[in-house]
């Protein structure tokens, strides 16, 4: 990386500053699998107990006058599904640019996660299909071109968030605010599609004194979508009792509540509306086992199709516990998801050591249980244990 540098302007009048960045990271990960062959997803040919994958990036980062920036953070990586393949892609490669004291612009491909909550935000409508899972496949951004202006509570934006494989105009319109009113962080999203109509999203945080955190994140939709990202349409789970031209709502209300400076504890609930109910779910799962209703062996191969990345349950109680105090440069963690109609159960553990400032290592068993045709008693893998090696140049 530079250090910062000053330089005039093309006249020569003023000086400005200037600064480049280099920031490589390499992620090595271990995982050691304890199968489901009970699983609608289990395959016989590719599943094994032991998998690892690389992930190595590159940031690339240049600023100018504080008010011009290019960054661009190529990656490559393992595939996690398929480790003996490689995937190059670009994490962000994108623009922003001032055009007046008030008025700035962002284009290209970037991360911008909004939300309160912490086992997910479905207020945020740019990242809707963000893995809820696995961390590792939260770090890629999605195009977009925006313009935003700023004023002295927040800011206000509009722009288009282009699908890259169909028409300019079936893509989606944006309208996102921000603002700290009333001493409370909110941000309200607002997206436009020609087949998904509109749909609404808000999320608010508010402290209450110096520990207690209140926090609601939610989203309305005008009726039933597909998830669709740059390269494919995820399928939509069809066998719940919302019509697709009918609207429904997500919403998650929280807290959490600081317990010393490194220390707290959340404690969330979740509504899913358009999502599955227990049948619904033995349905669907029944649905995922065979290609057909005429065929009664398990699929293999390419025609297994892997679990969903996201929630697909109706009601959800989560909790978690950080603590970064209790042993030096040593995070500690954990945190449990329940689906409260079938009483399946999602859980992690955390331990995350930093050994430099450069260096550090972390281990994060996983867990899935649940009865047979419940939403995590269908994952593949019953218990996941990650063992992940982080440098970083």
């Amino acid at each position: 990386s530079a250090a910062p540098v000053t330089t005039g302007t093309a006249g020569g009048d003023e000086d400005v500053q200037e600064s480049a960045k280099l920031s490589p990271e390499l992620i090595y990960r271990m995982a050691f699998l304890e199968q489901r062959k009970s699983s609608a997803y289990h395959n016989d040919q590719e599943h094994r107990d032991w998998v690892d994958q690389v992930y190595l990036s590159l940031k690339m980062q240049r600023s100018f006058d504080y008010s011009h920036e290019v960054v661009l953070e190529p990656a490559i990586r393992t595939v996690r599904d398929s480790p003996d393949d490689i995937e190059v892609i670009f994490d962000q490669a994108y623009l922003s640019l001032r055009l007046t004291s008030w008025l700035g612009l962002i284009t290209g491909k970037k991360v911008e996660y909004t939300g309160s909550g912490f086992i997910t935000n479905p207020s945020d409508l740019l990242f809707e299909a963000k893995d809820v899972f696995d961390v590792l496949y939260q770090r890629e951004g999605r195009f977009l071109t925006k313009l935003v202006a700023n004023y002295s509570r927040g800011t206000v934006a509009v722009g288009v968030l282009p699908i890259r494989t169909r028409d300019f105009g079936e893509g989606y319109f944006l309208f996102q605010a921000t603002s700290d009113l009333l001493g409370a962080d909110s941000v309200l999203t607002v997206t436009a599609q020609r087949e998904e109509k509109a749909t609404t999203g808000l999320s608010v945080s508010r402290f209450l004194g110096s520990r207690l955190e209140l926090h609601f994140d939610g989203r309305y939709q005008s009726r039933q979508r597909s998830v669709i990202t740059d390269n494919k349409n995820l399928r939509e789970v069809p066998f719940n009792d919302i019509e697709p031209t009918e609207g429904a709502g997500v919403y998650l209300a929280g807290t959490r509540l600081v317990l010393s400076r490194k220390r707290s504890f959340i404690l969330e609930g979740l509504v899913n509306e358009p999502g599955l109910d227990p049948d619904q779910l033995k349905a669907f799962y029944t649905s995922e086992r065979f290609t057909d209703a005429a065929q009664t062996t398990r699929r293999r191969g390419e025609d297994v199709r892997t679990p969903d990345a996201r929630l697909i349950g109706r009601n959800y109680a989560f909790t978690s516990y950080i603590d970064e105090q209790t042993l030096a440069a040593t995070r500690l963690a954990a945190s449990a998801l329940v689906n409260l109609d079938d009483n399946s159960l999602f859980a992690t553990l955390q331990w995350q050591r930093a050994f430099s400032e450069i260096t550090s290592i972390e281990l994060t068993p996983t867990f899935f249980k649940g009865p047979f045709q419940s939403e995590f008693g269908e994952s593949p893998f019953q218990t996941s244990i990650y063992l992940s090696f982080k440098g970083q140049f």
